[in-house]
């Protein structure tokens, strides 16, 4: 009965995975020809708009925050570069001289999948003594969006398969190009996931949350050349009030951006922005991750001053969305 209800939980979460990677899953729905999000602020079709011309999708305008929205409700944008990365990282345990599972050492193995190899679940591949290979999928998408007489450089993060070991991820935009800089006011990053939340009578209830960081969150960390942002992901939780009760986390999904400006008179034909993101294998406090590290030209954008640390992080490709025959 137990391996029943794992299979169903395992289908279940699929599920919930699945919808989420590839679509809202909810329309919006207006009163009056006005919205109201989940955090209680009033939109108009217009305002949402705007925002859906800046790449926000609909369960993001859902759970927005007011300062987000005034922040970019009379904005209109236009994607002119967008590049996609699908990774699929498996992690095999590593073993000693006896044979015996190493506790947190894993030999890891990325590939870059199609969104169709992306969306297969496979289950973990468990050998004797716990010794399980787990996989994880996630998508990074990078854009450039004009917006007004300048440009924004976004990324989103997607997990289609929920990593098993939740630490302090890094999600970071880097460009290569002395003639334009950033403007600090205006990045912004966000967090959320879904849990199966455990409700006394009720059984296991799908529930959201999440957290922002603004211009002045302490999650930022400044690089050559970009913003990179420090992403705590939701464990899973137990509740022992009523009994012993995993509430599994089944999604997690992060964006951030920000928009940048002229630095000098010389006229631009091309932009290129470069989209990174690296999940921990192991739990790092905020202090220890001080020194964000941003290359172009590294695979993976992200590095870190302690080799120590940049060991036990995975190593995605990085992504490039670049626009050219433009003339700025």
């Amino acid at each position: 009965m137990k391996k029943n209800t794992k299979i169903l939980s395992i289908i279940f979460t699929a599920f919930i995975a699945f919808n989420i990677f590839n679509a809202s899953c909810f329309a919006l729905e207006f009163n009056n020809k006005i919205y109201t999000n989940n955090n209680g602020i009033k939109m108009t079709k217009i305002q949402i708009k705007n925002l859906e011309s800046l790449s926000f999708s609909e369960d993001q305008i859902a759970n927005m925050t007011s300062e987000e929205f005034e922040a970019n409700k009379n904005l209109r944008g236009e994607v002119v570069a967008t590049d996609y990365k699908y990774i699929r990282t498996t992690y095999i345990p590593k073993t000693d001289e006896n044979g015996n599972v190493l506790k947190d050492e894993y030999e890891v193995i990325e590939e870059e999948v199609s969104e169709e190899e992306a969306n297969i679940m496979p289950l973990a591949n468990c050998g004797e003594g716990d010794s399980c290979w787990e996989t994880d999928s996630k998508k990074l998408r990078t854009q450039i969006i004009k917006v007004g007489n300048n440009y924004r450089f976004r990324s989103d993060i997607t997990w289609t398969k929920v990593p098993s070991h939740r630490g302090k991820d890094v999600l970071a935009i880097a460009f290569n190009s002395s003639n334009i800089s950033p403007i600090a006011s205006s990045k912004f990053a966000s967090y959320s996931w879904i849990k199966n939340n455990y409700v006394a009578g009720s059984g296991y209830v799908p529930w959201s949350g999440g957290s922002s960081f603004n211009a002045n969150s302490s999650n930022w960390r400044i690089g050559l050349g970009g913003y990179s942002v420090v992403i705590p992901l939701e464990p899973n939780g137990l509740d022992t009030s009523e009994g012993v009760h995993v509430e599994e986390v089944t999604n997690h999904s992060a964006y951030m951006y920000f928009d940048v400006q002229k630095s000098t008179n010389v006229t631009l034909y091309a932009l290129d922005a470069y989209g990174s993101y690296r999940h921990a294998k192991k739990t790092y406090s905020f202090s220890e991750l001080a020194n964000v590290i941003l290359d172009t030209n590294l695979y993976n954008i992200i590095s870190f001053a302690d080799n120590g640390i940049d060991s036990n992080y995975d190593n995605m490709r990085k992504t490039h969305a670049q626009v050219s025959g433009i003339s700025w």
